[in-house]
């Protein structure tokens, strides 16, 4: 191995220090080495002696000022040090003797760019073109890559487009970006790598069928390209096939994945319940095509506002519930607490004529819940009333936590019985004792619910609703034959709240102020917030 490779491995390998005292005895021997000097000043600037480095390509260039390549040196010198300003200085003094070197006049398209002097850059390219038509190739690509790149981040007045991973562009340059591409692939219509640069830039403008015959016309001309090349080609075409929706999901599912949210399958805390929920956010918001940094910029660490984040999260999953789809369980995988309360009410609605219909987990429930639930169905003997019943173990943390003296003031362990039955004109009459537990109390037309005090017990739960029922006139409600007919039902009271709860923008102030209590001022703004914030991007 040369000095100049042992030299360069050391830098890479975290030690400059070595490398420079190593390169020093060398540089001291031969000053106009250009080779040797990059490379010291590569260890120089990485010990932070910016000086040490300048003064050898000033050197350099006192000794050689007719060397194109050394006022290149001292251009990348400026770049380093983030002084676009003197590169800009250094290569308008060194083009005056050198006024169609390339390199210089790649180093001038990098300082105006790095300036947003877009429209000079602009000129100057195609200034260079003029000059030294032979390198039109090179100045079109690296134009071309400039307007990409300055898409990122648009001002407010810009016109934007946001592709499907939520990331937002300024129209403008990507069309003028298109625009050089294509002047390159009409000069050479054969260059796989000038489709597929072609091709990116048409996805993020959200031209789909473009990019995808891009991306195809990259295959075809991409001869040597590796079998990994050609895969991530053909994933992007498929990205492309579905309007970007296929990228999203695929994101969506590594973030959900690989950032190893808490299983519900067992008792969780609040804590890890709210990173879930922040987990499934983001996941949401990508899905839907949401810009996902907006809202990781906006959250941040702040606990105040993951708390207002979480409480809007459960208030538009209360609006666009899962299908529920009970599944038969086993009692004894749930807690003992839950089977004693479900035996007890069993043995209530035996008495009564009630026939137990078995024990059923809402499946689609379970993440929102942040916990499996076991439910226990029953059916009266006239077929014209039924109930359930479960009991909600909320997600305890290793303390009781400020959230919870803030959310509810008081520590709750709900045992809910509910009581249903449905008239002929499809309205579906429900008795139960969330009264003080549900803060969600408004409800659809399609739906007459009767919430009475979490202390009711089941044999007054009951009975009010047998004397609902006998008011309203018993032969106006229809028969329900089994557990299946039960889950019908179910399923049309989720699509009447959803219906209801998005004409409402999903929760009235009343609620809020239910839920809040004297957390109302402080939360409630912020919750609505991103309220509208999670439900524009889902409908983007």
């Amino acid at each position: 191995m040369d000095i100049l490779a042992k030299a360069q491995e050391l830098i890479d390998d975290g030690k400059p220090g070595r490398a420079a005292k190593l390169l020093i005895p060398e540089y001291k021997a031969n000053r106009l080495n250009r080779e040797l000097n990059q490379v010291l000043i590569a260890a120089l600037l990485e010990l932070e002696q910016a000086d040490k480095a300048k003064s050898i390509i000033t050197h350099t260039i006192k000794q050689q000022p007719e060397e194109a390549d050394n006022w290149a040196d001292l251009c990348d010198f400026y770049f380093y040090q983030s002084d676009a300003l003197s590169a800009l200085k250094i290569v308008n003094k060194a083009l005056q003797s050198h006024p169609k070197n390339h390199q210089l006049q790649l180093r001038k398209i990098s300082a105006l760019a790095d300036l947003n002097y877009l429209s000079k850059m602009h000129e100057w390219v195609d200034q260079c073109i003029e000059a030294t038509p032979e390198h039109t190739k090179a100045l079109l690509q690296e134009r071309a890559m400039i307007y990409k790149n300055s898409a990122f981040s648009p001002s407010d007045n810009e016109p934007q487009v946001q592709d499907a991973m939520g990331m937002s562009y300024a129209i403008e340059p990507l069309n003028l970006a298109v625009k050089d591409l294509t002047t390159l692939i009409k000069a050479t219509p054969d260059d796989g790598k000038l489709y597929l640069q072609r091709a990116h830039v048409y996805k993020q403008l959200q031209y789909f069928d473009e990019a995808q015959a891009d991306f195809n016309h990259a295959i075809e001309h991409l001869s040597d390209a590796h079998p990994e090349q050609v895969e991530f080609i053909q994933q992007e075409i498929e990205y492309c096939a579905t309007g970007g929706q296929s990228e999203r999901d695929a994101l969506a599912k590594m973030i959900r994945e690989e950032m190893n949210p808490v299983s519900v399958d067992s008792a969780i805390s609040l804590e890890q319940h709210n990173e879930n929920n922040f987990i499934e956010a983001a996941a949401a918001q990508i899905e839907s095509g949401g810009n996902w940094f907006d809202l990781l910029e906006e959250i941040g660490d702040d606990p105040l506002k993951h708390t207002a984040l979480t409480i809007a999260q459960d208030i538009l999953k209360v609006g666009n519930e899962p299908e529920y789809d009970y599944r038969p369980t086993q009692s004894e995988y749930y807690t003992s607490a839950e089977q004693k309360f479900c035996n007890r009410v069993e043995q209530l609605m035996v008495n009564e004529g009630f026939e137990c219909l078995g024990d059923f987990e809402p499946k689609g429930l379970t993440a929102q819940l942040g916990r499996a639930v076991m439910v226990r169905f029953f059916l009266a003997a006239d077929k014209k009333t039924y109930a359930i019943c479960y009991k909600l173990i909320p997600l305890r943390p290793p303390f009781l936590t400020w959230f919870i003296l803030w959310i509810t003031g008081k520590w709750k362990k709900p045992e809910v019985i509910e009581v249903y039955s449905v008239q002929e004109n499809g309205v579906i009459w429900l008795t139960n004792n969330t009264g003080d537990n549900n803060p969600f109390s408004a409800q659809p037309p399609q739906i007459q619910l009767q919430a009475l005090p979490s202390k009711t017990t089941p044999e007054q739960v009951l009975a009010e609703h047998q004397q609902q029922i006998t008011q309203a006139g018993a032969a106006n409600f229809t028969e329900i034959e089994n557990a299946e007919a039960i889950f019908e039902i179910h399923d049309k009271m989720r699509q009447y709240k959803q219906q209801y709860r998005q004409s409402i923008d999903f929760v009235t102030d009343e609620e809020l102020q239910n839920l809040l209590q004297n957390q109302f001022d402080t939360l409630a703004p912020l919750i609505r917030r991103y309220i509208r914030l999670l439900v524009s991007d889902s409908a983007t």
